[in-house]
């Protein structure tokens, strides 16, 4: 899985779009300075690492050996095997953590532990930029190859971010135009079974370019609007 997610993260459509949503987010949001210090908690195959170098020096921690493998090959910031639970740096250490479809996984034993060791590390003031998959009802095949432990509502997610003495700046939902899509997907494929990591990451280039453009146009109305559902959440926090 991790072969094909590093080999297509840079161009499909779902990758490309929601890089557009965090650079928004984070231009909004956040200062760009060259001596930030910049976390990817659960940084995969490293798609987000380029991205997030914009902002500052990026670390990335993985528990996977696949994942940082891929991630170094990237020869982008440090990367670092780790878990999200158990961090190894020095407390008030990094200005911005992003933490990418991570908490929801299966490796994650305690959420509430990964956000306890995301306020740990990060600086008073620091940013937190979450995305995860949104609406446990929404299970489906996909979630089995992805190994989803759980999908999150917006609310759950506000109140565990605020138990842990963070102030919530912004929440929304994405890939709110292709929702109606979504839903009839779901059902389908989970009464077919035929999804795979091969057909998970396939599109044309005429589907991919026109798929994109939905979470383009999403990138710039969050800019004045939080979207009421779809099937990723995100959220953006400061430490109090």
């Amino acid at each position: 899985m991790y072969k094909k997610m590093y080999e297509r993260e840079d161009s499909f459509w779902w990758h490309d779009g929601m890089k557009k949503i965090i650079m928004m987010l984070l231009d909004a949001h956040f200062m760009n300075f060259r001596n930030n210090n910049i976390l990817d908690a659960g940084c995969g195959t490293g798609g987000m690492l380029k991205t997030l170098s914009h902002y500052g020096n990026v670390f990335g921690v993985d528990a996977s050996d696949d994942a940082v493998f891929y991630s170094k090959r990237r020869n982008i910031g440090k990367i670092i095997k780790a878990e999200a639970e158990s961090l190894p740096f020095d407390g008030s250490f990094f200005d911005l953590i992003a933490c990418f479809d991570v908490l929801y996984h299966n490796s994650v034993k305690s959420d509430i532990k990964a956000l306890e060791e995301f306020k740990r590390v990060l600086k008073k003031g620091g940013i937190l930029l979450i995305r995860e998959p949104a609406f446990d009802w929404l299970r489906g095949n996909i979630d089995k190859i992805m190994w989803t432990k759980h999908r999150y509502h917006k609310n759950e997610l506000v109140k565990k971010l605020e138990n842990q003495g963070f102030a919530v700046l912004k929440i929304s939902y994405a890939n709110f135009f292709l929702f109606p899509l979504v839903l009839p997907f779901r059902l389908l494929e989970t009464l077919f079974k035929k999804t795979s990591i091969e057909n998970l990451f396939a599109s044309n280039f005429l589907l991919n370019s026109i798929l994109r453009q939905f979470l383009y146009l999403e990138a710039r109305l969050l800019k004045f609007v939080n979207f009421p559902f779809g099937s990723s959440v995100y959220c953006l926090a400061k430490k109090k």
